[in-house]
């Protein structure tokens, strides 16, 4: 994008509840109700494995996979990465038109006109395209509030 800084002075497409969202099963968590466990690998030099784990053990669980760290190290990495994927903000999926067009890491705009405090910027996590008699539509997963 280096190249084009025109596109990384883009606006991000802007999807707002009960006008361009035809249907959703997103929901609103806060930080504090997240429950995640993380797993951080370390693959060494000499083709060992050191693990560690953080978070709840009975929450969602996520893995991540380095080389060469230590103990400590690993620790780091997986706290640092656990405070990430907690966030207040949107989880799952919506079904929008196909305009305007969405890729699998494009950044988007949620809109709540109701209740303001819940927009924000997501990353896209998946996208899936449908032809059929109702048109164009997108499934729009979301991953990270950014």
């Amino acid at each position: 994008l280096a190249f084009w800084p025109e596109l990384q002075q883009s606006p991000a497409p802007r999807f707002v509840f009960s006008s361009n969202i035809i249907e959703h099963d997103l929901t609103y968590q806060s930080k504090e109700d997240v429950r995640l466990k993380v797993t951080a690998t370390s693959i060494n030099k000499d083709n060992t494995k050191t693990e560690v784990e953080v978070g709840d053990q009975s929450g969602e669980s996520r893995t991540l996979t380095y080389y060469n760290k230590t103990a400590k190290q690993l620790k780091e990495l997986a706290e640092k990465e656990l405070d990430n994927f907690r966030f207040t903000g949107f989880r799952g999926s919506f079904t929008t038109f196909g305009e305007p067009f969405v890729n699998h890491g494009d950044r988007i705009e949620l809109v709540d006109a109701n209740v303001p405090d819940r927009n924000g910027f997501y990353i896209v996590e998946e996208v899936e395209r449908s032809f059929g008699f109702n048109g164009y539509r997108q499934k729009i997963e979301i991953a990270t509030k950014v």
